[in-house]
């Protein structure tokens, strides 16, 4: 089953020969990288497109390369989409990792207003570095919201609780801080808590299920001050202690 699938991230930016947009899904025993790729050039059809993708850390013992899922064919301004999957081998540990990406195709000229490659063309192997992707404890989370999350906070009590205190210099604003958190935790955001009515303080509340199962409330109190930027508490509480600690540190 399906636990979260995250917002697309920019891997190249918007005005380069290949545009390349990146969306994690995470299910239970995989997780699979979609790869949305758009050819801008209007001379060149690109075949055998696909994303080469090296973790920055040995992260074999945890995760496994299982497939790669090329896109045939690119012509101008005809998106595609590729995929890579991984297996995880072991279903205990939940890594971060950042992933080198490269996109690798061969190309071939054509005729611009046709599209049609030019005949005889066997074309070449070319290949274009993109934007790291990174997975992160905030990826296994499940955005679900709990009702009555006091309560929930009360009933899942102190002895799974972590806390955790943060000082974040490179935040200019509260409200720039809170939008990170709430994306890196990958919770679902309470009423009020990415619309903080002061500069100086806000008090934030996220919910969600951990691998969509284990119920988990993330509380964080902020302040923020010109030249030191957000100091916040994090604090965590769910049915499982250790999963109250890796969602802390999504932050760290």
């Amino acid at each position: 089953p399906l636990v979260s699938s995250q917002r697309a991230v920019d891997l190249t930016e918007a005005e380069t020969e290949y545009v390349v947009r990146c969306v994690k899904h995470v299910y239970e025993a995989h997780i699979v990288f979609q790869f949305d790729v758009t050819n801008t050039i209007p001379e060149q059809v690109v075949e055998q497109v696909e994303v080469a993708m090296e973790p920055e850390d040995d992260i074999s013992d945890v995760l496994q390369p299982v497939v790669v899922v090329p896109i045939p064919e690119l012509r101008c301004d005809e998106p595609g989409t590729a995929y890579v999957a991984f297996e995880r081998v072991d279903m205990d540990t939940f890594p971060s990792a950042a992933f080198a990406c490269t996109l690798k195709f061969v190309v071939k000229e054509c005729d611009p207003a046709t599209g049609e490659p030019e005949e005889g063309d066997e074309g070449f192997e070319d290949e274009y570095s993109l934007e790291a992707v990174d997975l992160g404890a905030g990826d296994f989370m499940q955005a679900s919201y709990l009702p009555d999350s006091h309560a929930l906070w009360e009933t899942l009590g102190a002895d799974a609780e972590c806390v955790e205190t943060f000082a974040l210099a490179n935040f200019d604003s509260i409200a720039e801080c809170v939008a990170r958190v709430a994306e890196l935790l990958g919770m679902c955001p309470l009423e009020g808590a990415l619309t903080p009515k002061s500069k100086a303080a806000h008090q934030a509340v996220f919910t969600g299920k951990w691998m969509g199962t284990t119920k988990t409330v993330a509380r964080t109190r902020m302040t923020y001050q010109k030249g030191t930027g957000v100091t916040m508490e994090l604090a965590v509480r769910s049915e499982d202690q250790g999963v109250s600690e890796l969602v802390v540190s999504a932050i760290a």
